[in-house]
């Protein structure tokens, strides 16, 4: 064989050598150009970035000839890449997408290395590179050769990664790179219009959703949202418009705001309104009245944003609370109030009146005691300052028993007599238009209540009586007994009682209620007067007093025929009288004694007339003007004293406290109490040891004299 035939054998092989490669380049050159017109027309109808990688590895793979074909999703909280699709052998080592995108060991292989530096990563022999290092020994199947690694922006952000491995040292010609990078941007665009789309669809749910809640947050509000333009011309008004002012939804679109506020309050609702549609106006608020479509009038407390340069409002918002109910209940609280303290200055004007009494009374009856026996003018002018003190009494009763918060004092009372008694008092107390009757019935048994607090119940419903006739009229009292078939008709009226009651009457030919109204009479703060007229309590402690008595309260009325309301107490056994009507009265000066007697009362002229009484008839007298001045004068020296005879209520030391600090310091010494208040209707500091003594102001001579000696009698027992 020559040197030439060696020669030309040579380079024979050498050229068919190259064209076996460049024929094999071609093939797999064709085969990428196939990858990439196959991925493109995927991303033109694939949505879901899921399905569109798992194509596009099976696409690699498949049609490419690669071996393997891996995408993922950098996670840029975690800063590792977390695998979405794969396919081929790389399939089974997805482990390996969980490497770290951080310039760490773990982080330098192609995938790590891509995404750090946003640029492709070619590696033609993955045996000799020493980047592949970690890589060879974590991931992937060992006779893999070469890799290409392609990072995906979305927006200028890496945020996939797409790698392809072949078993081939050298796959990746320059060609063959410039095709892959350009499939990589062709996938990138994808990506960014799905990110696109998803960030659209997600924003018009938000959107939707958002829409929802606020539509829904106006249409289940309570209060009033109206929409307006600049010349106050209704564009929206939510559903509660219906509720608040009776239209019926959509309504009053179209007409002005205006329309509906009251005459006297147009030029404050007005100047708001320009002041709201100045330039850059802070919401202006306003209290006004807005006319129901009854024809009534709401108050409303509204809040007004200029919004015409807000796109897709351009309106003024109002915002509306109905007040009405509000500012009445306000109203009606500032009148309890006035009430309360109306009733703590009767109480102290009560108290104080009981003392003038009290002296009027005792010196009228001492000055009696002088006189001779027989028919005088000086003796007939004596009675009539006694009887007037008597009324006065009485009255002091009224303002004690309405300024006073206690438990009741039920026992069997004289109807009758109690009707006559608030008959009297109503003539005086109501105009003269008005007439007043008391009917009484026959054979009407005494009834168990608190006689005070049924007086007052009836005052309370004439008063509405008075109001409901304010041009004059009719006013009946009455009391019967009620019980068999009268009973029925109170069926509704309350809780099953007894079956026989006594029941007074207050009957009036005024205005009457309709049947709604007579439903809600019974509810706290209801009422029908005007506001600042009336605190609509008075039906409501007239059925909670009922209620405390165990009777029943039953209303009957019809408009323009007048009103009946029955107070139905259960029947007593026997009439009650004071306990100082249960003592039998007796001649004055034989009630005397000789035993030592401590007075203590802060109004002097009460004191001394008291001291007189004692010693006329007898008794030793030492007086002291409050609690701490009676400590000392029985810490001195002298008479032991038998009997301290206090008021209850005075400026320093009142009558209990003494009561508790006697006992303590010098243990038992017997005591009378005088005051206006029952014992049971003390508490707190005045509150007094059952079994004390007791004598109720105004005192007369006789009453005053038997609560001394029945005091001093009393075998010694209990506290006192």
């Amino acid at each position: 064989v020559t040197l030439a035939t060696v020669v030309i054998y040579s380079l024979a092989r050498t050229i068919g050598g190259r064209l076996d490669r460049a024929e094999a380049d071609a093939v797999r050159l064709n085969r990428l150009y196939a990858v990439v017109s196959q991925t493109n027309e995927l991303l033109t109808r694939v949505s879901d970035t899921t399905a569109l990688f798992g194509e596009a590895c099976r696409i690699a793979v498949e049609s490419g000839g690669f071996d393997s074909a891996v995408a993922g999703f950098v996670d840029p909280v975690t800063h590792r890449v977390r695998p979405l699709a794969a396919f081929g052998r790389m399939a089974a080592h997805l482990d390996y997408a969980g490497v770290s995108v951080d310039d760490a060991p773990g982080g330098r292989g192609p995938t790590g290395t891509a995404v750090r530096e946003r640029r492709p990563y070619i590696c033609q022999d993955i045996a000799s590179d020493p980047r592949m290092a970690h890589w060879r020994a974590t991931a992937g199947p060992n006779d893999l050769a070469s890799a290409a690694t392609f990072p995906l922006m979305t927006h200028g952000v890496v945020t996939h990664v797409y790698s392809i491995f072949a078993r081939e040292v050298g796959r990746f010609t320059d060609e063959q790179v410039r095709l892959l990078e350009g499939l990589a941007e062709d996938i990138s665009y994808a990506l960014g219009a799905l990110e696109n789309d998803r960030q659209h669809a997600l924003a018009e749910r938000r959107l939707v959703e958002s829409e929802h809640q606020f539509r829904t947050l106006i249409e289940s509000s309570s209060d009033l949202i109206t929409i307006t333009d600049s010349a106050g011309v209704i564009r929206y008004q939510s559903p509660s418009h219906q509720g608040l002012l009776g239209f019926e939804p959509g309504e009053r679109l179209g007409c002005n705001i205006l329309d509906l506020v009251h005459a006297e309050d147009m030029d404050r609702v007005q100047r708001v309104i320009a002041l709201t549609l100045t330039p850059h106006a802070a919401p202006e608020s306003v209290v006004c009245r807005l006319r129901h479509k009854s024809g009534t009038w709401r108050l409303m407390e509204s809040v007004a944003w200029n919004m015409l340069d807000v796109e897709g409002l351009a309106g003024v918002v109002i915002h509306s609370r109905d007040v009405t109910d509000r500012q009445a209940l306000e109203a009606q609280l500032r009148q309890a109030q006035k009430m309360e303290t109306v009733g703590q200055l009767a109480g102290g004007i009560a108290h104080d009146f009981n003392n003038i009494l009290s002296v009027v009374m005792a010196n009228a009856d001492l000055i009696a005691a002088t006189m001779p026996a027989g028919p005088g003018d000086l003796v007939e002018e004596l009675r009539d300052v006694h009887s007037a003190a008597e009324r006065g009494k009485a009255m002091v009763q009224q303002l004690m028993s309405f300024s006073r918060i206690g438990v009741l004092e039920v026992r069997p009372t004289d109807a009758g007599a109690l009707v006559a008694r608030v008959g009297g008092m109503l003539r005086r107390m109501l105009p003269a238009n008005i007439s007043v009757t008391v009917t009484v019935g026959a054979d009407l048994p005494p009834m168990l209540a608190d006689a005070g607090a049924a007086e007052q119940m009836m005052l309370n419903l004439a008063t509405n009586a008075r109001d409901a006739m304010p041009d004059g009229g009719q006013l009946d009292l009455a009391a019967r007994r009620m019980g068999g078939d009268d009973l029925p008709v109170l069926d509704a009226a309350g809780p099953a009682g007894p079956s026989d009651y006594v029941c007074l009457a207050v009957t009036d030919t005024g205005s009457g209620m309709d049947a709604v109204t007579l439903k809600r009479i019974f509810e706290p703060f209801f009422t029908t007067k005007p506001v600042g007229h009336g605190t609509g309590l008075g039906m409501a402690m007239v059925s909670g007093l009922m209620s405390q008595h165990g009777g029943l309260v039953h209303v009957t009325s019809q408009p323009g025929r007048g009103t009946i309301v029955r107070l139905c107490f259960p029947v007593g056994e026997t009439i009650a009288r004071p306990p100082a009507e249960q003592v039998k009265r007796g001649d004055p000066r034989a009630l005397r004694g000789n035993e030592t007697v401590l007075v203590v009362e802060d109004e002097p002229a009460l004191r001394r007339v008291a001291q007189r009484i004692l010693e006329t008839h007898g008794y030793r007298v030492l007086t002291a003007e409050d609690g701490d001045a009676a400590l000392q004068v029985l810490a001195e020296p002298g008479p032991s004293v038998d009997l301290i005879f206090t008021d209850l209520v005075m400026p320093k030391a009142g009558g209990a406290e003494l009561h508790r600090r006697v006992t303590r310091q010098f243990g038992f010494r017997k005591f009378l109490v005088a005051s206006g208040y029952s014992p049971h209707e003390t508490d707190g500091e005045h509150a007094l040891p059952a079994g004390v003594p007791f004598v109720k102001k105004p005192w007369a001579l006789t009453e005053m004299l038997e609560a001394v000696r029945r005091a001093l009698d009393a075998p010694r027992s209990g506290s006192s």
